[in-house]
């Protein structure tokens, strides 16, 4: 992931991940019965879940030039990915259902699917609206 940021830019490997990883969430985890087929998914899920933090430190260069700002915008990403960690065991555990059927972790499953999924949408509504940001200076220069 840092080496297609580093040449590609951090949108195309962020849409790229989050697209892949709903992807095997939503149809591998189905086919997960064995422990080969397990192992598999648990390898392509960190395959392509696993490289996003990587991308941390693209989206600030992207977002910033000036170094203080940088480390900043990194640290309130860090910030945000530990209330993730911390409040991830408690959405789970609602999530879950019952632990005697064989569909416990569907809810589970299809949330963070979903998850990833409306991520990726995010970035691609990005890619679409990018050539038609508002401007805002005419109307400021107005008002003052």
């Amino acid at each position: 992931m840092g080496y297609l940021s580093d040449h590609s830019g951090p949108l195309a490997p962020m849409v790229g991940s989050t697209i892949c990883s709903s992807i095997v969430v939503l149809c591998v985890w189905d086919f997960s019965n064995t422990f080969p087929s397990l192992l598999i998914f648990c390898l392509l899920y960190g395959f392509f879940a696993g490289g996003y933090s990587v991308l941390y430190c693209r989206f600030a260069t992207a977002l910033t030039d000036k170094p203080a700002t940088g480390l900043w915008l990194y640290s309130i990403f860090e910030f945000q990915r530990g209330v993730g960690n911390l409040i991830g065991g408690s959405v789970s555990g609602i999530l879950v259902r019952d632990l005697s059927t064989a569909a416990k972790y569907e809810n589970l499953i299809l949330f963070v699917g979903i998850a990833f999924l409306t991520s990726s949408l995010g970035g691609l509504s990005y890619w679409f609206f990018k050539g038609h940001r508002p401007s805002f200076s005419g109307r400021m220069e107005r008002l003052s």
